[in-house]
């Protein structure tokens, strides 16, 4: 990269950039890991698309639901599935599981039958995966296509209700005529925690709508398009948190009313109405939004519920409809930590690597069974199979081939760690997926590693630490349950739906820097206990409280927090935020009502780190250089969107340019543009080069685009 030479010096806000369908199409599994086939008996579905499926998905999702807490897997091989009514996961009282699985995203279709939901006055669902009480816990759906076919008006194509535990990813839900009520529907009532990523809606009234009144929702990389009413629609007091929203609307791209809650960042809103808003925040909502893009709107949002009146113009560089609250001398922005989306390893295709731990167990005890596979030299997989618990005590370390270990049903139990080690010739990414404890088990994770760690949902250590994150290496986690703790200062950590559920502190930061989107606490004691590094939270729900203890503790640290949120039940904390600096010590009482919101329990957002000490961008080149923020999109036409921190001085080109060197896509910014938007449908994964040149001068940013 010519620095020199640079007149802007792009910044990389977020580092992986886009991410269309699945990142690992062909999903297969050995015999030996006991996922149920519906294919076969005692089920024998058919994926011709001919014959009515409804009853035996009823069937399978009812009986695969797990005793203890390893969700087991009912898996789609490739074909259409027709169903002529919805299909539905068992209601509580307290079931756990299954996961659905596609063999892959757009080979595995579920169709609803033409005409088979007429009624435009009473909703019909075609995938349902819970609903009721608190207690539909460890649902998944993954690398399927829902599609509501023609002629259905009333189609709701997958209500997603899970609790605590529970991750919806890689899925399109398509309307094939357009018509329908809405293509996700965020439960209702006692909804959540859970989250839902990677996911494509095309048509309907509205993409999204949501409207819980319990918990929270995460979604990540979601794409909307087509909707006849507006893109997402959020009007539940339960806060939902969106990161990485791609929307082609000619109607309102998001409706954030009635005491909502609603913190969206890297929003990316096109095809937009002159006469409308992309993003309307109105009937006494609160809405954090931040890097957010628009084109054809007349403006990127118009509120009329705040304390903080928004900006004029089409972008958005950071907006807190409540402001933002500080007890020293504090930055009024958020930290803007870099964002990198976890990496994947490549799904193993090859039956004979995947290491069944229970073909190890002759002679050994559980623990010793599983350090034998994983010490295998011919495997790469570990795959604890559904039928029986595994205790583990003592050090168990995950070291040379191993790229991935996987529960399809099993469940831990004993007190010993999962120790994450550097070796040599180790994969450098590695994936622990659908680990669950017993409960009252405290087995946990240890990360000791400089390579990079990827956690998906995941329940350790119960009313204890469960990840503690002592290496130097990048950390992902995504739908995790459990406390963690952060302790080395060149660590980074991005967490997606992070549910700490309880422990002394739910997270411990003492050094690195630690990224969460989405998060809920439940019980009493504080929240979060930050006496070191840097740590950005946004989005956060607080289901409990505490008289006497903060929720927050802040000593000599750096950290933001927005859209904090207090449950419907529960006391609430007195005591939001108690913060050290030099020596000074000062609290922030939820009874002084910060930020002027109904609820006094609430925090809009709240600034805890002196800009003129803490870089709020990380720089590459001068402390006045422009910053860059790219979004993601989930699906094609890919979408990249491109903002400065300052006005472009001069006219300008932008290019973007493939690793041979060929621009794909040329752009003409004008002088005085803060932001540009690229569209292309011939973007495969690779290297590529952003390319600015203006006023002879040229700088040059290299960026990975993952399909």
């Amino acid at each position: 990269m010519n620095i020199a030479a640079a007149n802007f010096a792009l910044i990389p806000l977020i580092v992986c950039t886009m991410l269309a369908n699945a990142l690992a199409e062909n999903i297969v599994f050995p015999a030996v890991a006991g996922v149920v086939d519906i294919t076969k008996p005692p089920y024998n579905a058919d994926k011709s698309g001919k014959t009515d499926c409804a009853a035996i998905f009823d069937l399978a999702l009812d009986n695969e639901r797990s005793q203890g807490w390893g969700p087991r897997i009912v898996y789609l091989p490739n074909g259409t599935y027709l169903v002529k009514r919805g299909i539905s996961w068992k209601m509580p009282p307290y079931t756990i599981g299954p996961h659905l699985y596609g063999q892959s995203r757009k080979g595995a279709v579920i169709k609803l039958a033409d005409s088979t939901f007429k009624s435009t006055t009473q909703a019909g669902i075609v995938v349902q995966t819970g609903g009721g009480v608190a207690q539909n816990f460890c649902r998944g759906l993954f690398n399927v296509t829902i599609n509501t076919g023609k002629g259905n008006p009333g189609a709701i194509g997958v209500f997603w209700y899970s609790n605590n535990e529970g991750l919806m990813s890689d899925v399109d839900i398509i309307s094939e005529d357009g018509l329908g009520v809405a293509g996700l529907r965020i439960g209702t009532v006692e909804e959540g925690p859970a989250m839902a990523r990677r996911v494509y809606i095309k048509g309907f009234g509205y993409g999204v709508w949501s409207s819980a009144d319990l918990n929270s929702v995460t979604l990540s990389q979601i794409s909307v398009e087509g909707q006849r009413v507006c893109g997402v629609l959020h009007q539940a007091q339960s806060p939902i948190f969106i990161d990485s929203l791609t929307s082609r609307n000619s109607v309102v791209a998001v409706m954030n009313q009635s005491r909502a809650e609603l913190a969206l960042i890297n929003g990316y809103l096109t095809g937009g109405n002159p006469d409308t808003s992309a993003i309307v925040n109105a009937g006494g909502a609160m809405i954090f939004a931040r890097n957010i893009v628009t084109q054809g709107y007349k403006a990127a949002i118009a509120s009329s519920s705040n304390t903080v009146a928004p900006a004029t113009g089409t972008s958005i560089d950071e907006y807190s409809s409540h402001g933002v609250i500080s007890q020293f001398a504090s930055s009024p922005h958020s930290l803007n930590l870099p964002i990198k989306r976890p990496p994947e390893p490549a799904w193993e295709q090859d039956m004979t690597k995947w290491a069944d731990v229970s073909k190890y167990l002759t002679g050994r005890t559980d623990a010793a069974a599983f350090q034998a596979a994983i010490d295998d030299p011919g495997k790469t997989v570990v795959v604890f199979p559904n039928g029986r618990d595994y205790n583990i005590t003592g050090d168990v370390v995950v070291r040379g081939n191993i790229s991935m270990i996987i529960s399809t049903g099993a469940q831990f139990t004993g007190n010993g760690t999962i120790s994450i080690a550097d070796a040599a010739g180790s994969p450098p990414v590695v994936k622990l997926m659908k680990l669950n404890c017993a409960s009252g088990s405290s087995a946990h994770i240890v990360d000791k590693s400089s390579r990079a760690v990827v956690l998906e949902s995941i329940a350790m250590g119960g009313s204890g630490i469960g990840v503690v994150h002592q290496g130097g290496g990048d950390l992902f986690c995504a739908d995790m349950v459990n406390p963690m703790q952060v302790t080395n200062a060149q660590a980074h950590v991005w967490a997606w739906h992070y549910n700490a559920e309880g422990g002394t502190y739910q997270l411990d930061v003492q050094a690195g820097k630690v990224w969460i989107f989405g998060w809920k606490d439940e019980g009493s004691g504080s929240s979060a206990s930050l006496t070191g590094g840097m740590t950005e939270i946004l989005g956060f729900i607080n289901y409990g409280g505490d008289a006497t203890a903060p929720q927050f503790v802040i000593s000599n640290a750096s950290a933001f927090i927005a859209m904090g949120v207090k449950c419907i039940y529960g006391g609430g904390y007195a005591t939001l935020v108690r913060e050290t600096r030099n020596g000074v010590t000062k609290n922030l009482l939820a009874s002084a009502n910060p930020g002027g919101f109904p609820t006094q329990f609430d925090l809009p957002a709240y600034s805890a780190y002196d800009a003129t000490a803490v870089q709020e961008h990380p720089v590459i080149a001068a402390p006045d250089a422009a910053a860059l923020s790219m979004m993601t999109a989930s699906s094609t036409p890919y979408g990249l969107s491109v903002r400065w921190k300052a006005p472009v001085m001069a006219p300008a080109t932008l290019s973007l340019v493939n690793s041979l060197g060929c621009p794909v896509k040329v752009l003409r910014c004008q002088a005085g543009a803060r932001s540009a938007a690229i569209e292309t449908t011939d973007l495969a994964g690779g290297s590529y080069r952003l390319v600015m040149q203006s006023a002879g001068k040229k700088t040059v940013h290299a960026l990975a685009i993952i399909r």
